[in-house]
């Protein structure tokens, strides 16, 4: 689902923003450095006097209501949490400040080795590294750029399966310890890790849907009372209509657009399945809202991140969201995410087997808004790509 977004003029964190956060801390802040950030938010790390870190978010709307969803979330994953909620900064900007994290961002993760910091379990967005180019962004639309740092739960609130990590990696009854990857921080994951990375990356992005509310939609604010609009499965063919009309022609060509569209209003039916459940939705699930971390008895999600667009639906949509680019994803982790996935779906949502394809029938609506952006992102050229797949070769299953 897609909604607007305020995007703020992005700028470096002013001095008189850094004094005004400081003095809400009731701590000095002793440096400052932008971290990756982008369209609506603009992220800084700010270094405490007598140590320590925190996390400062300025611009975009007001962040209380994504405060008071991540106060929701943290009940059911490891999601950071929020110290202060500020309206206005320096009569400026808004801000949240948030504690600081050690994680590894699981795109760095799945990217491979050349990417990961030489101990995994250390940070791999410490102060002043930058990521990533912030417009190379694989997710949802309109998505604030992620914070490689905030607070995760304590360590040993989400494992993997220990079976299946031990099936993977190497270890357990008569294995030789020498080809135990993780014996070689410095290594990549193997095949069997990355499928326990997986289907530990499942089981929470499932967990996030055991949060309900009453009805679907939008939240109206931060007492997260949900507004009442059409169902999906209506909204879905003139949403798609109307961004195809939007697409820069050099991105999608005139027949391409009219097939989406037409695809769209055909698969639309389909959401009836589930347009009435209310779940709480992270809307923008993809590795870069990740922390992980590889530890001696398996992988651990560390913490969520980036809850601004969270809404409240189907979580098949947060499943479709990371399954999006899973072509990209090195062999074992999509097969794991799918097995963890719906596993561990709350058990009081009725199953449904088809639960892949109408994830990504409710991906159409990102999908559909990404191709919008301005000619020249990638993000958009790769959301381009799959949708001439569709086109050609049917909704995927």
């Amino acid at each position: 689902m897609v909604r607007g977004v305020v995007r703020a003029r992005l700028g470096r964190m002013r001095a008189e923003e850094t004094k005004a956060i400081a003095a809400a801390l009731g701590v000095e802040v002793v440096a400052t450095r932008t971290l990756a950030g982008g369209f609506s938010h603009e992220t800084t790390l700010l270094e405490l006097a007598g140590g320590g870190a925190v996390v400062t978010r300025l611009g975009g709307p007001d962040p209380a209501v994504e405060a008071a969803v991540m106060e929701l979330g943290r009940r059911y994953v490891p999601v950071p949490e929020v110290l202060l909620v500020l309206p206005s900064v320096a009569d400026g900007r808004p801000a949240m400040v948030l504690e600081h994290v050690a994680g590894t961002p699981l795109d760095i993760v799945l990217a491979g080795p050349s990417t990961m910091p030489a101990d995994p379990g250390t940070l791999a967005s410490g102060p002043g590294i930058e990521l990533t180019d912030p417009e190379l962004l694989v997710s949802g639309p309109d998505t604030v750029r992620p914070d490689p740092k905030i607070l995760t739960s304590q360590p040993g609130d989400v494992r993997s399966d220990p079976e299946i990590v031990l099936a993977g990696a190497g270890s357990g009854p008569g294995a030789d310890p020498g080809s135990d990857p993780r014996s070689d921080p410095g290594s990549g994951p193997s095949v069997g890790e990355l499928r326990a990375l997986g289907v530990e990356v499942g089981r929470v992005v499932a967990g996030i849907g055991g949060a309900g509310f009453d009805r679907p939609g939008f939240f109206g604010g931060s007492d997260l009372a949900v507004a009442a609009g059409p169902p999906w499965s209506e909204q879905l063919p003139a949403f798609a209509e109307s961004c195809m009309s939007k697409v820069p022609s050099s991105r999608l060509d005139p027949a391409v657009r009219a097939a989406w569209a037409e695809m769209c209003a055909a698969h639309a039916p389909t959401l009836t399945r589930v347009d009435g459940w209310a779940r709480l939705v992270h809307s923008d699930m993809n590795p870069k809202n990740l922390l992980v971390t590889r530890a001696a008895d398996g992988w651990r999600v560390d913490a969520v991140l980036d809850w601004e667009f969270s809404f409240s639906g189907c979580p098949y949509a947060d499943a479709a969201n990371m399954l999006r680019f899973g072509a990209d994803y090195p062999a074992g982790f999509t097969e794991g995410f799918r097995a963890g996935f719906a596993a561990h779906l709350p058990s009081d949502l009725p199953s449904d087997d088809d639960w892949v394809h109408l994830g990504h029938v409710l991906d159409m609506f990102a999908l559909s808004d990404l191709v919008t952006r301005p000619a020249g992102n990638p993000v958009a050229d790769r959301a381009a790509e799959e949708i001439r797949r569709w086109v050609a070769g049917g909704v995927p299953r």
